[in-house]
């Protein structure tokens, strides 16, 4: 006959009971919950380290570049304020060459005030500087200088092209002028003459080409020569200011523009040298009753120091310092919240991050 046998009363179902199963789960997505914000966490704040690496990074180069090119504006060697200086160029490239070292162009003002080269380029409400000197790693010493054959002999070979913008100072520190290489005759050798961009062969005395012309100006020295231990140097004039980003489109950056000679002419050519610059400010240390201290800082708008009516170099001469307010702003979106920062009498709101980096530059050689 068949049985059935019973299992014994005390054995019981394994496994996990549903309550257990669900308790379980949502220990595990706690943990998982925990993971993942400890994740976002390490994500927002190494994106927050790279976006505050990204501005200190440029504010930093930014700054580099300009104090070294500030510190050296108006250089022509041993020249001071005291020196009769002379400008025969008659190709200004539209201010980028003039006898004042520094030049400012005010934001807050027409942008018809800024050099033609650049000026459509120019973010709205941003300042520009331009700065002019001679080159001091590429001085050569002069031999001696016709004045009669308009010729300039140096000691060593040069470089410099025709058409090239140059200073010269004396030995002595009493002269010094400015004119382009009308022809290079060799490696040792260059001419002064009248050409397309020389008003006048004349290298001595006090005056420019809009002074007065051919033989008529009063502080012409015509026979006059630069003896042995005269210095020559290039040219340069370097402005810079804030324009869009050509490498990252819709980003702002700051740039420079400067004068070269291409292909026998006087020309310009733009450069970028940091993203990320929103926005920038001068203001100059003036020094308004010549007694080597600076008075009072002025926007360039306000830079009509003698009080004649006219900006001029007389005015420009007389800064001493420059103080740079720089804003810059990240690559990418970090807060989550708009933040507002306030930057020359401006709100900037937004989701990126902003910093304001200030420094005030010493000229060494303006005002001596």
């Amino acid at each position: 006959m068949f049985s059935c046998n019973k299992l014994p009363s005390s054995v019981k179902a394994l496994g996990y009971s549903l309550i257990e199963l669900m308790v379980t789960m949502l220990i595990g997505l706690i943990i998982l919950n925990g993971v993942f914000q400890v994740v976002m966490t390490s994500k927002r704040s190494e994106l927050d380290h790279q976006e505050i690496s990204y501005i200190q990074e440029n504010a930093r180069f930014a700054l580099d570049v300009l104090s070294r090119d500030i510190r050296m504006a108006g250089y022509i060697g041993c020249a001071n304020n005291n020196t009769d200086q002379v400008n025969v160029i008659t190709h200004d490239v539209m201010g980028f060459i003039g006898t004042a070292g520094i030049k400012g162009f005010d934001g807050d003002s027409s942008a018809n005030d800024f050099p033609v080269q650049y000026r459509a380029l120019v973010k709205d409400k941003t300042d520009s500087l331009l700065i002019r000197r001679g080159e001091s790693e590429q001085e050569i010493l002069v031999r001696s200088q016709n004045p009669i054959t308009d010729t300039i002999t140096l000691w060593t070979n040069h470089d410099f092209e025709q058409h090239q913008p140059l200073a010269l100072v004396d030995g002595t520190c009493r002269f010094s002028a400015l004119f382009t290489a009308s022809k290079i005759d060799n490696a040792y050798t260059l001419s002064h003459g009248v050409s397309q961009n020389n008003c006048n062969d004349v290298l001595r005395g006090r005056y420019s080409c809009g002074d007065c012309s051919g033989s008529n100006c009063p502080r012409m020295l015509p026979s006059a020569s630069y003896l042995a231990g005269a210095r020559i140097m290039p040219l340069i004039s370097n402005a810079y200011f804030i324009g869009e980003s050509s490498l990252l489109p819709g980003t702002p950056a700051l740039k420079r523009q400067s004068m070269l000679v291409d292909g026998g002419a006087i020309t310009t050519r733009t450069e970028e040298l940091a993203t990320g610059v929103e926005n920038i400010q001068f203001l100059y240390g003036v020094d308004t009753n010549q007694d080597g201290e600076i008075n009072e800082y002025r926007k360039a708008a306000e830079m009509d120091v003698n009080s004649d009516g006219v900006i001029n170099s007389d005015d420009w001469e007389r800064v001493i310092t420059v103080k740079i307010d720089m804003l810059l702003i990240s690559q990418a979106p970090v807060f989550t919240n708009p933040q507002t920062v306030v930057f020359n009498g401006i709100d900037y709101l937004g989701l990126f991050m902003r910093q304001v980096v200030s420094t005030t530059i010493q000229i060494r050689n303006q005002n001596t």
